[in-house]
């Protein structure tokens, strides 16, 4: 993954991009992302750690949210990196496993795509067993300016579909998210939010998969 910050819990939120032109000369300035959270030996610990950065990044993403853009601010040229947390709480009859990984995910505004991965996945069942998981989930499919299928969509929405194979803390997950949707946040941009319901598979039974990613302009 393309993480060229140190890493380090996150304790503070970053201070909000304010409005203004697009990503370019003369706007107000784009604050630095968050370092990302600590990955330790002990997957507790790594998930404490992770599950405080993604709590952190849903309040601030979510206080910056932008029902669309007007003419003329939004890119459509260059492309963007953006770090963050992804996670998707897997629930079978009331005992949900939590995972949540570090994301590094790219917008290409020439071509309006949007592609990443995430991995370090660390989880906890049930409120319980913590443990690391092996595995990489892939963006794909990733459109710049959809929302759900239809009329309506707006320049920042994101549309995209993931998958990937987890194992771990004694699970094997299939992960399989299909039309999942959010939105660049701010002017200029600061962020992405995406959030999403779909259906995976724990140990070879279907359970509901509700996923987030909360992300910092790189």
């Amino acid at each position: 993954m393309k993480f060229p910050l140190s890493i380090a819990l996150v304790a503070t939120l970053s201070a909000c991009g304010g409005g203004g032109g697009s990503s370019g000369g003369g706007g107000p300035s784009i604050p630095a992302p968050k370092p990302l959270p600590t990955v330790s030996a002990s997957a507790f610990d790594t998930f404490v750690n992770f599950e405080t950065a993604h709590s952190v990044n849903e309040a601030e993403k979510m206080s910056q949210f932008h029902a669309a853009f007007t003419a003329g601010q939004f890119p459509t040229t260059g492309t963007v990196n953006f770090i963050g947390t992804w996670r998707n709480v897997l629930d079978a009859s009331g005992t949900p496993t939590i995972l949540i990984g570090l994301a590094d995910v790219d917008a290409n505004f020439a071509t309006t795509t949007f592609s990443g991965t995430i991995d370090e996945f660390v989880g906890e069942i049930n409120g319980g067993a913590t443990g690391f998981y092996a595995g990489i989930v892939t963006i794909s499919n990733g459109e710049i300016g959809k929302a759900a299928p239809g009329p309506g969509s707006a320049q920042n929405d994101i549309r995209f579909d993931y998958a990937g194979n987890l194992t771990g803390n004694g699970q094997v997950i299939v992960l399989s998210g299909s039309n999942d949707m959010g939105k660049f946040l701010q002017t200029p941009i600061t962020g992405v939010e995406a959030t999403g319901s779909s259906t995976a598979t724990l140990d070879g039974l279907s359970v509901t998969d509700d996923m987030s990613l909360y992300a910092d302009r790189n």
